[in-house]
């Protein structure tokens, strides 16, 4: 048995002794109208951050990629449920410099306060700065 294409970011097969396992699919995935998921590998097998573009500008959900700003700082700091720690920091690393170059609003998902921001350019690193929160009403 296989799944639809578009019907989950992991395979589903089946082996002959009739048990489901579940197998990260091939990234990038463009899930139409300004959506994609990108691999940001390290944390979890086929972790994946979530890109959304609309209006000439860009944003991303981080899932587990990072999990508190400080790590913006020092991204070489592992989570402790990091699965392969080297490929996160990595990962970390890699996504970072790149958000940092292009601006794009970053949503950290486990930031505990004012999850939305930009990541700058900061001493060898980086920080995150927050963008101020909108009043609605």
């Amino acid at each position: 048995m296989t799944t639809r294409p578009n019907a989950s970011p992991f395979a589903t097969t089946y082996s002959s002794r009739g048990g489901a396992s579940r197998s990260p699919w091939t990234p990038p995935r463009h899930l139409g109208d300004g959506l994609r998921l990108a691999p940001t590998p390290g944390h979890t097998p086929g972790h994946t951050s979530l890109w959304i573009h609309s209006g000439g500008e860009r944003a991303v959900v981080t899932g587990d990629l990072i999990h508190r700003p400080v790590q913006c700082a020092h991204p070489e700091w592992a989570e402790i449920a990091d699965a392969d720690i080297e490929q996160a920091r990595q990962t970390r690393h890699a996504f970072l410099r790149d958000v940092a170059l292009g601006r794009n609003l970053v949503f950290g998902t486990h930031f505990p306060s004012s999850p939305a921001g930009h990541v700058v350019p900061y001493e060898d690193a980086w920080r995150f700065a927050p963008v101020a929160a909108l009043s609605v009403g």
